[in-house]
């Protein structure tokens, strides 16, 4: 007697599957996936948020082998980007984005890349640990055991909210820091100290300038690639 074993995607990989009938499946197997990405009926969301092993280890060897991505871009999910960007392939969109977090300890902003594929019947995420972003995109898209979007461009659209959700939260505490800033400056009982003000000041512009630098691109580029998307489509 033979026995099969069914291959399991890598760890720290999360894949939804709402097939032709409307079921919701969340264990699917390795094998399954491919006929799930050719059925153009069924919707697949998968979630990786793991890059050890580079493009050469489990993940990359996914998004190239089983999702057939274009080498760039897998290329770009293991290396690290500094601008986000939306480049238009011709059966997906591939964007780079970039969630931000106020460290507290650090007193800095730390940003954390995640690549997305939208495809016409897929959405694919990756980045390296678990974002809180992410994790909300999940209970968004989840009603008790059903899947409450319709639609790639839908997914793609909640992810991204998610990850905007973070900026203004975050801006004010950027700018409670500047408060902070003139306080000391106008308190009366106690001279502050100038370096360690010019200090603040300085890391609080490398900060909105690095803010601004992000922002604007993904802005920019993503009104691009909506119009070059319907271009195409004309």
């Amino acid at each position: 007697m033979e026995y099969t074993i069914a291959r399991r995607l890598p760890e720290s990989v999360d894949l939804m599957v709402l097939d032709s009938s409307g079921n919701l499946l969340e264990d699917v197997g390795l094998e399954e996936l491919p006929g799930y990405l050719a059925d153009k009926e069924a919707l697949v969301w998968c979630d990786i948020y793991n890059t050890e092993g580079g493009q050469q280890g489990p993940y990359g060897r996914l998004l190239a082998e089983t999702f057939g991505f274009d080498e760039p871009t897998v290329e770009d999910c293991f290396t690290r980007s500094h601008l986000p960007k939306v480049d238009v392939y011709e059966d997906y969109l591939f964007l780079a984005h970039f969630p931000f977090h106020l460290s507290e300890k650090r007193r800095r902003v730390e940003t954390v890349e995640v690549d997305m594929y939208v495809g016409e019947n897929y959405v694919v995420c990756v980045y390296p640990r678990p974002l809180r972003e992410l994790d909300r995109v999940r209970r968004r898209l989840l009603s008790g055991s059903e899947f409450v979007s319709s639609s790639p461009a839908n997914v793609a659209h909640t992810v991204l909210d998610a990850v905007v959700d973070e900026y203004l939260p975050m801006m004010s505490r950027l700018s409670a820091m500047v408060d902070g800033i003139e306080d000391d400056l106008l308190s009366e009982d106690e001279y502050p100290d100038d370096t360690v003000v010019l200090n603040s000041l300085f890391h609080l512009k490398y900060e909105l300038t690095a803010l601004r630098r992000l922002a604007i691109p993904l802005r920019e580029r993503s009104w691009g690639s909506y119009e070059a998307d319907d271009e195409a489509r004309s």
